[in-house]
């Protein structure tokens, strides 16, 4: 996500990096955006760590172990921590954001980390089907009894 032109900050990931832009007026400095780096918390969390451990356990058992199998392992892991920002940010700041572009014009406007984290979902489904993940559980048997739901 690049920086927003309405004011206030624009929050984003590149490379694994959580980045956030302000407007230099909020730094003394008109017209320049300040960028921040933040480190991603959620890769280093037992979750995160636990979600990519059984994944590539599982592609093991499957004798799925090439770099092209890992590699999208990597890339799903990041997909899911940015998904816990996104989330995260919508708890913070609500399904709907106030803004101003100067002094009279203002109101709400949709988190556009609503709209995000269903992009970021949707990428993760199509790599979860790449895995073969999505068809493994679809043909797994259900527990207690319960019914087959797809994913």
């Amino acid at each position: 996500m690049g920086p927003r032109h309405s004011g206030g900050e624009g929050v984003g990931v590149r490379g694994g990096v959580v980045w956030r832009e302000k407007r230099a007026r909020d730094e003394g400095k008109e017209g320049d955006l300040v960028a921040r780096k933040k480190k991603n918390e959620y890769l280093e969390r037992d979750a995160c760590k636990k979600l990519k451990q059984d994944m590539l356990d599982d592609l093991e058992v499957r004798g799925l172990v090439g770099t092209q199998y890992t590699d999208k392992v990597e890339e799903y892991i990041n997909l899911w921590s940015w998904l816990q920002m996104l989330n995260d940010d919508v708890v913070d700041r609500g399904v709907y954001v106030k803004y101003q572009n100067g002094a009279n014009q203002m109101g709400t406007t949709e988190n556009k980390s609503l709209t995000i984290a269903t992009r970021v979902s949707s990428q993760m489904l199509n790599i979860w089907t790449a895995l073969g993940f999505r068809e493994q559980a679809n043909s797994a048997k259900p527990q207690n009894g319960g019914e087959d739901d797809e994913l």
